[in-house]
């Protein structure tokens, strides 16, 4: 008899589960897009970016990780930016020569200079047709990294006054 009473609790979790799933489902990639648009245009970049992240998960489409990644970045969620530029990268690293680009200035803000570094680099050999401004800010970003990323092992020779 007890296990009827718990048979019987089971359906209306299930039921109440497909309810939620359906209401958050029931938008179409296109409705998420363009209310992610919406947010993108009002400078509210975090909840842009957790619906292109929606979108991304519903069709897999990498143009839809490269936005989410460029709003993660813009609202300064630098860790999940850097893992969306990523997914971007291994799955399609020559449509999108900035996702490098982006990438690079990710991992500066994160501290990782030496990875930042190499991505600026891989941008600029890769991609020597690149917008020449761009191809410029990767060089000076470069040298910037590498220079951060020496300085951290240099020795400096500080005395001691008593």
């Amino acid at each position: 008899m007890s296990c009827f009473n718990v048979k019987m609790k089971t359906p209306p979790l299930a039921i109440l589960f497909f309810f939620l799933s359906t209401v958050f489902w029931g938008q179409s990639p296109n409705q998420f897009l363009k209310t992610a648009r919406n947010h993108e245009e009002k400078n509210d970049y975090l909840t842009a970016a957790q619906l292109y992240e929606k979108v991304y998960l519903i069709n897999l489409d990498i143009s839809t990780a490269f936005k989410c990644a460029q709003n993660y970045q813009k609202a300064r969620y630098y860790k999940k930016a850097e893992s969306y530029y990523k997914k971007v990268i291994y799955t399609d690293n020559s449509r999108f020569p900035k996702a490098y680009y982006n990438l690079g200035i990710t991992q500066k803000y994160l501290g990782d200079y030496s990875k930042a570094a190499k991505n600026f680099d891989y941008f600029l050999k890769h991609f020597p047709k690149e917008n020449k401004e761009l191809r410029n800010r990767a060089k000076y970003q470069k040298y910037f990294c590498e220079e951060i990323f020496y300085k951290q092992f240099e020795q400096t020779d500080t005395k001691i006054q008593y």
